[in-house]
């Protein structure tokens, strides 16, 4: 990360970091085990497991599932949750969050009639990250009445960033 290229401009040699056209930091966060989601409640989707974090920005620790990129730019972001449903639920939603507050989401409305049905809500964007304060978390929602179950399976319940170059 801190090697230099050398490019060649009409014979005159330049010097670029590699930093600067790297697409880091990067994440994939993933869940361990399942968690339970409770009604009408914001769920922080606790992503405990690190299938890729290339710069530690990914707190599975202290803020479980905290993405702090280190780097400033722009970000592409993309949140999913798999999760278990029954005849009651109306409506869930996943956001993204930063700093606390709402940047991303995405809601879905159900008209199912019958119980144990598996779906999965994702939203994706793109954001800006100053590379030292802010952060990113996923929330569910849901309000079935009761609990519902996000999954564990990686294919369904992840979080992914990674920082976009020449923006």
């Amino acid at each position: 990360t801190t090697d230099e290229l050398l490019i060649s401009d009409a014979g005159t040699l330049k010097r670029i970091d590699f930093s600067l056209i790297s697409n880091r930091p990067a994440i994939i966060g993933t869940l361990s085990g399942h968690i339970s989601a409770s009604n009408n409640t914001d769920t922080k989707i606790t992503f405990n497991t690190r299938t890729l974090d290339t710069d530690n920005c990914l707190d599975i620790t202290t803020n479980t599932g905290r993405f702090t990129p280190t780097v400033s730019g722009y970000y592409f972001f993309n949140a999913k949750a798999g999760y278990d449903i029954n005849a009651d639920t109306e409506k869930v939603q996943i956001l993204v969050r930063k700093n606390g507050s709402e940047f991303l989401r995405h809601r879905r409305k159900h008209d199912f009639d019958s119980a144990n049905q598996q779906q999965t809500i994702s939203v994706q964007g793109l954001g800006q990250a100053n590379g030292s304060s802010d952060y990113f978390e996923v929330i569910y929602f849901q309000n079935s009445g009761g609990s519902i179950t996000v999954r564990q399976e990686p294919e369904r319940t992840r979080f992914d960033a990674f920082r976009l170059i020449g923006v």
